[in-house]
């Protein structure tokens, strides 16, 4: 049979012996000391130092906190605290800080229902009173089996959670629609704001929001949300001219940046189509047609060499009149030009070596 490397690189992993592991940490709750005296006879000659003792079971819990432990050997029957109640107060501390406990009980219970219930709130394994001599030790070697392989999993979780933060930190693409996200359309509109800076020319916005979302959200189950969000994307997508740039900034958010060459050229009856098109469109689903309307926003900024606005204020102002928008259902235009400021004040961009994505809008009334 044909494997694959990486699944005999793994197969190969688990199936080697695991070496003893001289570091393991052990915490014995005992509190007779009976149990205790058995487990210092039973590992006394094994590479195992870093054992502890404590004799109660907050006394316990204040003990992992300060340091974690490996493995936890408990009585099953305790005062004030049960060993099932301990473990489960175990399993939230391992939850909060990434960890994971091997937790024994040393029980004279038999049955299944005990150990069913035992096994529900978080035990890994049972040592009985009357083998505690027989069966301690191999308990104790393959609970460190167990928990090198688990530690070892865990930091492998760790490290790609690691690379996955540092991946979304430059990640420029929306991974439900294709298209750019929040972080792509800051950079294409500051890379557009620096050509219009070295040409002079104007940037305009046009948001785009699938509005009312909340009743729709309320509605329906995520799966058709998204399909929605998608359709919706495509749908601007194709009725956008190739060289605009089309990014999903929210969850019901688009917004399309344009480059245009004076204020002239900016008029908002040229981007009518967008709402025409989408306004109580009835859009397939597993669970039947939904309808959607939208809600539409545009605002321009004339950019020179000496004055400019930032994107993150184009933005912002777009979203002020969007929510014009909502309320109005019409399309809404900024009132006046967003907002300049002096270039000088900033570092000097470099200049742009090519045109941004042209800007006129292909969503025509």
């Amino acid at each position: 049979m044909f494997h694959r490397p990486h699944e005999a690189k793994n197969s190969r992993m688990l199936d080697q012996p695991t070496q003893l592991n001289a570091s393991l940490s052990i915490l014995v709750v005992d509190d007779n000391r009976f149990s205790s005296a058995m487990i210092k006879r039973a590992l006394k000659g094994t590479p195992y130092q870093d054992i502890r003792y404590t004799s109660s079971a907050q006394e316990t819990l204040g003990a992992i906190n300060d340091r974690p432990v490996d493995i936890l050997i408990a009585d099953w029957l305790m005062p004030e605290m049960d060993g099932l109640e301990l473990a489960e107060k175990v399993r939230a501390i391992d939850l909060e800080s990434d960890r994971f406990t091997y937790i024994i009980l040393i029980t004279a219970k038999d049955g299944n229902s005990a150990l069913n219930e035992a096994f529900d709130k978080g035990v890994d394994d049972f040592i009985n009173k009357d083998q505690m001599n027989e069966q301690l030790l191999p308990r104790i070697r393959a609970a460190d089996r167990v928990t090198q392989l688990y530690s070892g999993l865990l930091k492998k979780h760790d490290s790609l959670k690691k690379k996955l933060q540092a991946l979304e930190k430059t990640n420029a693409i929306d991974a439900l629609t294709g298209l750019g996200n929040k972080r792509y359309a800051l950079q294409k509109i500051k890379e557009t704001i620096r050509y219009c800076q070295h040409r002079d020319g104007v940037i305009q916005l046009v948001m785009i929001e699938i509005h009312p979302w909340e009743p729709i959200k309320k509605q329906y189950p995520p799966a058709i949300l998204q399909g929605l969000i998608r359709s919706v994307g495509m749908k601007l997508h194709a009725i956008s001219r190739p060289l605009d740039i089309l990014c999903r900034i929210d969850t019901n958010q688009f917004i399309l940046i344009t480059h245009h060459k004076n204020l002239e050229e900016c008029k908002h009856r040229s981007f009518r189509r967008f709402k025409d098109d989408l306004t109580g469109v009835r859009i397939k689903t597993p669970v039947g047609s939904v309808s959607i309307d939208v809600a539409m926003a545009i605002c321009a900024a004339e950019v020179t060499r000496h004055q400019a606005s930032s994107a993150e204020l184009l933005i912002n102002h777009c979203l002020k009149t969007l929510e014009k928008a909502k309320l109005s259902g019409r399309i809404e235009a900024a009132s006046s030009l967003v907002p300049i400021q002096n270039s000088d004040s900033a570092s000097d961009p470099k200049p742009a070596s090519s045109p941004p994505p042209q800007a006129n809008a292909n969503f025509s009334r």
